[in-house]
């Protein structure tokens, strides 16, 4: 027989309640200190077979706690793991989410050698924690073990996602149940909270127009070197003499490059260019709603730094539809440099590699392009790397939506709430755009976790689609 097996049944005697007024008097007899030690010398010992580690307890604001850590338990031994802070505690087990940890796997000799999820997550709605935290894991035979670890504050949104979406697997199929229950309502909550930024540096190169009808809003992130050729394209258009072009530059390494780019623009090709210059990156929807808001036109073009124009005269066909006042959003066919089809409008379809989420798709998507049809058609939504919107209902629907991630969706959730407001959208096809899509995003160093913030963004975007019915 073993000696915890051996001292099960005296170290359950003693702890009983019942037991302690007999215990009273023989703990003042042998000396409180000597009776500690021998009382905590009949203590079970943790299985042998278990193994766990946390490894953060962060504070979510005051919307709660998340923990991450990783538990080995090849025999099934372990009962509870809880988290004690500030008098309350709570029973993990019951609530995370296990995920895969090849590393603790590989580290620890005696582990199944398999994909076992021996990780875990778990987000505590209002359980708030503060200084030291107690994390207790308790196995079948009643042995206790004791981890103490110091609640740290959860930082921004962005550099909070980089350490906790490298927990979550991105083709797990309940991947949707681990975003929408631990690390989706966390992320929301650190989005909110972002402060305000500060009012963006304005350069001008060139007359800014005082009154112009429309403005172009192009956000600059990853790389400048677009607006040359962007630039060249537009001083060979009469259209846009009478436009204020907005650069938005959300990126501050790009700072200088951006502005002798466009102090070159004017120099040479007399085209005025207007760059607005963020103190820090505020991601796709951040940059333009920082444009718009000092924006002067009546109109609003969001555009990517990537869409040229194959010819003159598309912007006047872009707005055209606007002239209707039931239309409230207006997109543009857009081509790869081979002719064949990038945008022809988006739909919603279930991707079951994400639990069924709906994400996006192009139809037509890399095809040749057909032509044909009518020149406008209606669109359930359209992307927004070309849109053209009144400023009045952009600043009223209250732009795009910054609670999406770097970028992503945000422009389905604008068609979302166009549509609620009872107007319609429509894409004009006979206008000539070529778009080199996503340039600036595949610049980022680490593209497993721009993957999994794309999931964030679309279990964000299926909150919506369940709001407004869809």
């Amino acid at each position: 027989m073993s000696r915890d097996k051996a001292l099960a049944p005296l170290w359950w005697l003693t702890s009983r309640s019942w037991m302690q007024p007999i215990m009273r008097p023989l703990r003042r007899l042998v000396g409180t200190e000597r009776a500690r030690r021998w009382k905590q010398s009949l203590r079970p010992r943790l299985h042998p077979s278990i193994h766990w580690h946390i490894d953060a307890v962060h504070r979510i604001d005051d919307v709660g706690a998340f923990v991450v850590g990783w538990l080995v338990d090849p025999c099934g031994e372990v009962a509870r793991l809880e988290l004690s802070c500030d008098g309350r505690t709570i029973d993990v087990t019951t609530r995370w989410a296990r995920c895969r940890r090849p590393d603790v796997v590989a580290s620890i000799a005696d582990a199944p050698k398999t994909d076992v999820d021996v990780g875990f997550l778990c987000f505590l709605p209002d359980f708030l924690v503060s200084g030291v935290c107690s994390l207790r894991i308790v196995d079948r035979r009643g042995a206790v073990a004791t981890q103490q670890v110091a609640a740290r504050e959860a930082t921004s949104a962005i550099e909070w996602s980089k350490e906790i979406l490298s927990q979550v697997a991105a083709g797990r199929p309940d991947v949707a149940d681990v975003i929408g229950r631990h690390v989706g309502p966390p992320l929301q909550a650190l989005a909110r909270r972002r402060a305000a930024p500060r009012p963006p540096l304005v350069r001008e190169f060139g007359p800014r127009p005082a009154r112009p009808r429309t403005s172009l809003l192009i956000p600059l992130y990853g790389r400048a070197d677009f607006v040359r050729y962007q630039t060249a394209l537009f001083a060979s258009d009469p259209e846009l003499r009478d436009v204020e072009i907005l650069y938005v530059v959300d990126d501050p390494r790009l700072v200088e490059t951006a502005c002798d780019l466009a102090r070159n623009a004017w120099r040479f090709h007399g085209v005025p260019l207007t760059v607005v210059v963020n103190e820090r990156n505020l991601g796709f929807s951040g940059a333009n709603n920082a444009g718009a808001a000092i924006a002067r036109g009546a109109t609003l073009v969001l555009l990517n730094s990537d869409v040229f124009p194959g010819r003159p005269g598309w912007l006047g066909r872009l707005l055209a539809p606007l002239a209707d006042p039931r239309v409230g959003l207006v997109g543009a066919k857009l081509l790869y440099e081979d002719g064949t089809v990038q945008h022809d409008g988006m739909q919603l379809h279930a991707h079951e590699a994400w639990g069924g989420m709906p994400i996006l798709l192009h139809p037509g998507k890399g095809l040749p392009d057909p032509g044909g049809g009518p020149a406008v058609a209606d669109a359930d939504a359209v992307t927004g790397a070309c849109m053209a919107i009144r400023a009045a209902d952009y600043r009223a629907l209250g732009g795009l939506d910054e609670g999406y991630l770097l970028g992503d969706f945000e422009d389905s959730d604008l068609c979302l709430r166009v549509k609620r407001a009872g107007r319609s959208i429509r894409i004009v096809r006979d206008v000539e755009l070529f778009h080199l899509e996503r340039q600036s995003q595949w610049l980022m160093p680490d593209m497993e976790w721009r993957q999994k913030i794309t999931i964030y963004n679309c279990w964000r975007h299926s909150l919506a689609l369940q709001e407004a019915g869809r």
